[in-house]
């Protein structure tokens, strides 16, 4: 079930506060359900609600790569991992943003050279 926040609950991130973010509700799943998550244009992604938690993403190494998604770990410079789904379309742009926000690639999912 969605719940959408009206109005939506925003705040900014990134290093210099310059990124908006806007919570636009929320989405509850039960046990063994799935919901699709896309943009409006490009490619998308499951995530599946388990008793025990979450799938948060397809097979990092098998079906996201062919939805032409990457997964990948990056560490920002207080030492925080984040988990990144990544468009490879628009690969290049995510590593200027990785520089922009100081955040270091710790694993990829895709075996990158």
């Amino acid at each position: 079930m969605f719940r959408p926040f009206l109005p939506p609950r925003q705040w900014r991130v990134g290093k210099n506060r310059e990124i908006l973010i806007s919570e636009i509700g929320q989405l509850s799943l039960g046990v063994n359900e799935q919901v699709l998550i896309s943009g409006l244009e490009g490619p998308a992604y499951e995530v599946v609600r388990k008793a025990w938690g979450f799938y948060a993403a397809p097979s990092l190494d098998s079906r996201l790569p062919s939805y032409g998604l990457t997964g990948l770990v990056v560490a920002n410079d207080a030492g925080r991992h984040y988990l990144m789904i990544v468009d490879n379309s628009r690969y290049d742009e995510f590593l200027s943003y990785c520089t922009r926000e100081s955040l270091e690639i710790t694993h990829d999912f895709s075996n990158r050279a």
